[in-house]
């Protein structure tokens, strides 16, 4: 298989999640999302959305920052965690009013260029992680995670941008 080199030369290590075949007339072609750090900065977390040959490695790699258009400072990290049916889902961390580092959910629309946090309807909640997506087809989608230390599923509507019908499990549920 092909080389998923960067194209920025400071990666100094990745880990590759996917990947996803949307296209039933090219099985080569894939969409596979990452995390990655960097030699400059090893503490922060980046991520990143290749699309292309999966034989030949020779797609594009873009940059998911969901933090530059959610309107969020400082710029703590990001990492993609899943992708299918046109959605990414992952995760990227803020800093509350007491200083301490808050995780939020985010999902990505690949088509669209557009960023959602998913927030959950008690804002009272802190801490919330997207890290699988399942697609139904249509504008459905199932996005699997954890809020505060609790597994959490949660429904998407792609069309109108809306999470409903949120549950949440404990061990040993």
């Amino acid at each position: 298989y092909g080389n998923f080199s960067y194209p920025m030369p400071d990666v100094s290590g990745t880990q590759l999640y996917g990947p996803n075949a949307p296209n039933d007339d090219d099985p080569d072609y894939v969409q596979v999302v990452d995390c990655h750090t960097l030699y400059s900065n090893p503490g922060q977390n980046y991520a990143a959305l290749y699309q292309g040959s999966a034989k030949y490695g020779n797609g594009s790699w873009s940059k998911i920052n969901p933090q530059s258009r959610l309107s969020v400072s400082p710029d703590l990290g990001a990492i993609a965690h899943s992708n299918l049916g046109g959605l990414v889902v992952g995760n990227y961390l803020t800093i509350d009013s007491s200083l301490y580092p808050v995780s939020n959910a985010f999902i990505f629309d690949i088509e669209e260029d557009t960023y959602s946090r998913l927030e959950y309807p008690d804002s009272s909640r802190t801490n919330i992680t997207a890290y699988g997506i399942y697609w139904f087809g249509g504008n459905d989608y199932l996005i699997a995670g954890g809020i505060n230390n609790s597994a959490l599923l949660v429904d998407w509507d792609s069309s109108t941008k809306q999470a409903s019908n949120w549950r949440q499990f404990r061990y040993p549920d």
